[in-house]
């Protein structure tokens, strides 16, 4: 432990400041990327409000303990636009699917494309198998024999799978496909812009890789963070993206700082977005009792919270 803490200080005298800026405006356009989705969804005239909900939302996400962004996205979405508590959580649940969607179409398109120019790791394919196939055996296991479930998880599981299916069923009745294409639209380039924040975090120490390199490190790892289920894809993301560069030859506490200072960067953006936009609607940002309360005129959200993946 001593050597590790002795390396992250020799490291941050290496940190390159020109680099900080560039870092700034990647991580805001992954906070704006939520709000222009749900512009297309709600055809909003401005992206302002949907930027204060969203924003405020996250922090909360990031911050406190209790899991209050869900419930409180669908409180200041109610308040702030005439959307039925039908329509709102259907769409949080089609948000959600895009989302996870774009980055398994990017886990999958990263690896071959790393491979194809010369990347030839064999512990990130055999991490990428076994994650394949654990999620696989799990899904198979479960179709073919979910009695050997508890009843009462079965049933739970059942109407989760049937809540988000007719989620689904119901926001995409209600946009056209010009939504759908503008949300897949920004999906994908917040996926590019997590490769770039990737790459600046790494030339903020000093390190390079290529772009096919970055792009599989980047998606890989945000999928395996969102599949861990954990709050901000805590260990998932992490343990995977360290795992990820050492394999092709970033030292691990280089490897380390990138995850440090990915989540430094995420909770300083989030911390500024979000006083922001808690003053905007008239909110104290980390006001947890007045933030359950307004939490608890929501029911529990079943869509994925897109912000706390890695």
């Amino acid at each position: 432990m001593h050597e590790l803490a002795a390396g992250l200080a020799a490291l941050a005298g290496r940190i390159e400041p020109a680099w900080l800026v560039p870092l700034a405006a990647v991580v805001f356009a992954h906070f704006l990327a939520e709000p222009l989705r749900w512009r297309t969804y709600l055809r909003a005239r401005t992206t302002g409000t949907l930027m204060r909900i969203f924003s405020l939302a996250a922090l909360v996400g990031y911050a406190l303990p209790a899991k209050l962004g869900l419930p409180l996205r669908i409180v200041l979405l109610r308040r702030h636009f005439p959307l039925p508590l039908a329509t709102v959580s259907a769409l949080l649940v089609l948000d959600g699917v895009l989302y996870y969607g774009a980055w398994a179409a990017a886990a999958l398109i990263g690896l071959p494309w790393a491979a194809a120019n010369g990347w030839k790791p064999d512990g990130a394919w055999i991490l990428a198998a076994v994650l394949l196939l654990a999620m696989s055996a799990a899904a198979v296991g479960l179709a073919c024999r979910p009695q050997r479930l508890p009843a009462s998880i079965r049933s739970r599981l059942h109407r989760l799978i049937v809540r988000h299916a007719e989620g689904v069923r119901i926001a995409v009745s209600m946009i056209d496909r010009r939504a759908l294409g503008s949300a897949a639209a920004v999906n994908a380039l917040d996926v590019l812009g997590h490769t770039l924040r990737h790459g600046v975090l790494l030339a903020l120490i000093g390190q390079s890789l290529s772009a096919p390199e970055l792009f599989a490190i980047t998606s890989l790892s945000i999928f395996a963070g969102l599949v861990s289920m954990m709050p901000m894809g805590l260990g998932g993301y992490d343990l995977t993206l360290i795992f990820l560069l050492k394999l092709h030859g970033i030292p691990v506490a280089d490897a380390l700082s990138v995850a440090l200072a990915n989540r430094a960067a995420n909770l300083a953006m989030s911390l500024s977005l979000g006083s922001w936009a808690g003053a905007g609607l008239g909110l104290g940002a980390l006001n947890r009792g007045s933030l359950a309360r307004i939490a608890a005129e929501a029911p529990p959200a079943t869509g994925p919270d897109s912000q706390d993946s890695r």
